[in-house]
Order: structure tokens, then sequence, then C-alpha cells
């Protein structure tokens, strides 16, 4: 990482699959962990999360960054990526 505080990692497949998330085998654009689906919407150039919660119809959560997910995956499943 670097040390430049300030510094804020953009999510790629790459950073995914190093914090542990498997590519779907279905869907390319999408990884998975535990019970949370990120997936890449290319018509949009933006990563949406899923958590497979039981609230249909509500809006999509649009990340960019690393640490964004690090704090949605701790708060549904109330533990560290």
């Amino acid at each position: 990482m670097i040390n430049d505080p300030f510094f804020r990692a953009v999510l790629t497949p790459e950073v995914l699959i190093k914090r542990g998330f498997k590519q779907n085998n279905e869907f390319e654009d999408t990884f998975t962990l535990d019970e949370i689906d990120v997936y890449y919407r290319k018509d949009f150039c933006e990563w949406v999360i899923d958590d497979r919660g039981g609230n249909e119809g509500s809006k999509p959560r649009i990340i960019k960054y690393l640490d964004q997910l690090q704090n949605i995956f701790y708060f549904v499943l109330g533990k560290r990526l």
C-alpha cells in the first residue's frame, strides 16, 4: 500500500480477488465473498454492491474505492474484509 494518507485504492477485479472475492463463473463482472456480491456495470462504468439482503426495491450502493467496500462489508457482516 502507498504511504500517502490521502490515497484511496480504486476497485478493480485484481483488488477484489486479492481481498478474497471469487469471480462468478456465469457473469465475469461479478465477484462474490460470503453474502456480498460486487459487480461492474459497464454501461455506467461503476461498481455496485448487493448484500443479498431482504431490501427489495432499495437503491443500489454504488462504490468506487476499496475503503467503501470494507465499510459496507463490516456493516453488513460484522467482520473485517
